[in-house]
């Protein structure tokens, strides 16, 4: 099947505010992806930041109206416990530093630099 990408933007601030900056705003086959990326080392993501990329997908899916808006977070250690069931509940997708190392060795592509 081929899924098109309509576009995909870096940083991007439908709103001005603090929290209201989106890292990556995207549109691939009709679905928009509202996307952040937390590189925290030595400790887990909390559930302030996913409340943020809530409010920031809404304020997305108000502009733009798309048939299928999906949220996703890179956090380089995972996600606290909380956090954790809040994504279950609000269906944002996450990946760990180590999936996406997984998904590069996979694809033949250099990993995440260490930092």
């Amino acid at each position: 099947m081929d899924w098109p990408i309509n576009y995909v933007r870096h940083r991007v601030r439908i709103e001005s505010g603090k929290g209201k900056e989106i890292d990556l705003l995207g549109s691939i086959g009709g679905t928009l992806w509202v996307c952040q990326s937390k590189w925290v080392t030595g400790k887990k993501i909390g559930v302030g930041v996913l409340r943020e990329l809530l409010v920031q997908a809404k304020m997305a899916e108000e502009e733009r109206n798309p048939p299928v808006l999906r949220m996703w977070l890179f956090a380089h250690e995972g996600l606290s416990p909380k956090a954790l069931d809040l994504a279950k509940k609000q269906g944002i997708l996450w990946s760990t530093r180590e999936d996406l190392d997984g998904l590069l060795e996979y694809l033949g592509l250099r990993k995440l630099p260490d930092l």
